[in-house]
């Protein structure tokens, strides 16, 4: 699990959501005009989506990038990809709603309070001329915006984030990326998926440069039942 806090323009909510008095945290995140963001893949597991609930409540999260949903309900809170399998979830109670979503195999993404949030699922069975086929349309709408976050699970490895060698999904993503002005939020070499005693370091974070340098990533400490 990954939490961003990202800069929003202050005053942005969301028209016709009910009103609840804000907690001090959220009183603290609007002032500082934050959005909190939280990544995770849910294995498609039931459990680990019961208990997203409780967590983002718990951490203030407004937004959940989410890979490999158990279900995504029918709702202007919730968009996803059209194999189910990458998603996103307007969780915060005065979150602003998400306008000019768009979906397409591998990944979704929605303008959130002048945002736009990307969300990403790469499945490890995808041949590579697919794989780069989802990446050339990815970095195609991501082309000529700003302020953008991109989280997902991209199944890929390169040294650059970590890994013990570069796999040629990896060169794919950094020649993809090198032509746009985004840069990789992902810190230190912790794995961020982990099974039977081996991990890897396939869920990334991505942001505008100028959004980077407003932007805090961390891996959660929080128990979510997930692997990655």
């Amino acid at each position: 699990m990954f939490i961003l806090l990202c800069g929003r323009k202050k005053g942005d909510q969301a028209p016709g959501r009910k009103q609840t008095l804000p907690s001090r945290n959220q009183r603290d995140r609007e002032t500082s005009a934050v959005m909190q963001l939280i990544q995770l893949n849910l294995n498609h597991c039931r459990a680990v989506q019961d208990l997203l609930k409780q967590t983002v409540r718990e951490l203030g999260s407004e937004v959940a990038i989410l890979s490999e949903p158990y279900r995504v309900e029918s709702s202007s809170d919730c968009v996803t990809d059209p194999t189910g399998k990458a998603a996103l979830w307007l969780c915060g109670v005065s979150v602003p709603p998400m306008r000019d979503t768009m979906a397409v195999e591998g990944f979704v993404r929605a303008n959130v309070g002048g945002t736009w949030i990307y969300s990403c699922y790469l499945a490890p069975s995808l041949s590579l001329t697919s794989f780069s086929r989802i990446m050339d349309e990815l970095i195609s709408d991501l082309r000529g915006r700003s302020n953008v976050v991109i989280g997902g699970d991209f199944n890929a490895w390169a040294e650059e984030w970590g890994s013990l060698y570069t796999n040629a999904r990896g060169r794919t993503i950094l020649e993809a990326i090198a032509s746009l002005d985004i840069v990789l939020l992902n810190e230190g070499s912790q794995h961020t998926f982990n099974r039977a005693g081996a991990g890897s370091i396939i869920d990334l974070s991505f942001a505008s440069s100028s959004l980077s340098r407003s932007t805090r990533w961390r891996i959660g400490e929080v128990f979510t039942a997930s692997d990655h």
